[in-house]
């Protein structure tokens, strides 16, 4: 007899259908795969307050719970809990918080380590429906499937008292993902607007960059001719109008280009761009002037005062 999606007590799939579905996805899957689990609980346990759409969206921080029913549920079946265990489900949490903050370069490293436990807890949550559907097959046993496994998620349900606050009763298990929910908003609304900052401030800084490539070809030039660099003033490279981002474009007599900001949020008044000249010892007909911005000869490295993080990468040396 075929266990039914609809009186199992845990989502009912193959282990290999869990592998591939989890590899085209990139991990996505387990979103779905968590989501099926508790609606399943949900339907099994009576229990309206649990939100499986939440569960299943914030998986990681129900992992714990998922396997604590799990390992219940393997006990009254009288199935060993074996991998059902407190600390896979750790080490599962771990897996899953860094896939959504690793680089893309880690990403599939930790993708890899993730699929071992989902495959783990499908495969002991498959053997639990086996076993309530050992017991429902036996009406005469005393324990049909039913009641084995509402005992299970029984104590889950008599958590729901319900929680007034302003007028509103709420469960406490809804009021719980509610609050997890919110605090997972405002931590993603942090980082959002965090990297919105660093966006905005590039954009700012991407003026300050055209203007000392262009102070560049002009100090060039003049060390061409002069055959030795020299205080020099290029203002007159910010056009009539002048810039809403730069203060100022100047060549020191080190050969260094500095560009200084003005009060523009993130930056301050004052903030500097410094591009140092680079020596290499050759200084024939076909020298070639190089700058740099992480440090050099005949300058001090301390004049970019500008947050590294604003900085092209090539700068952040």
């Amino acid at each position: 007899m075929e266990l039914s999606k609809q009186s199992s007590p845990f989502y009912e799939t193959k282990a290999t259908t869990i592998i591939l579905l989890y590899a085209l996805t990139l991990g996505l899957y387990a979103h779905y795969w968590h989501y099926q689990n508790w609606k399943a609980i949900q339907i099994r346990s009576g229990d309206l307050s649990l939100s499986p759409l939440l569960r299943g969206f914030f998986y990681p921080f129900f992992i714990l719970s998922l396997i604590s029913i799990l390992r219940d549920s393997s006990v009254i079946a009288g199935i060993k809990p074996g991998t059902v265990k407190v600390s896979v489900g750790v080490l599962y949490l771990v897996l899953s918080l860094l896939a959504w903050f690793v680089t893309a370069e880690l990403y599939a490293l930790v993708f890899l380590l993730s699929l071992p436990p989902v495959f783990l807890l499908q495969r002991k949550a498959s053997v639990i429906n086996q076993a309530a559907l050992k017991y429902s097959d036996h009406s005469n046993s005393g324990l049909t499937g039913d009641s084995a496994f509402q005992v299970s998620f029984g104590s889950a349900s008599m958590l729901n008292k319900p929680f007034n606050s302003q007028g509103f009763i709420l469960p406490y298990q809804y009021t719980f993902e509610l609050a997890i929910f919110v605090v997972v908003s405002i931590t993603s609304v942090a980082f959002a607007l965090r990297d919105a900052e660093i966006a905005f401030a590039k954009a700012k800084l991407s003026e300050a960059l055209m203007l000392a490539a262009a102070a560049k070809v002009d100090a060039g030039e003049a060390y061409a001719l002069k055959g030795r660099w020299s205080d020099q003033n290029f203002d007159y490279l910010l056009g009539g109008f002048g810039s809403s981002i730069t203060h100022g474009v100047s060549v020191s007599s080190s050969g260094a280009i500095h560009v200084e900001l003005k009060q523009q949020p993130p930056f301050t008044q004052g903030d500097l761009l410094s591009f140092l000249i680079k020596y290499d010892g050759f200084t024939g007909p076909m020298h070639v002037n190089r700058w740099q911005c992480k440090g050099g000869v005949g300058e001090q490295v301390g004049t970019r005062t500008i947050n590294k993080v604003f900085l092209p990468s090539v700068c952040r040396g």
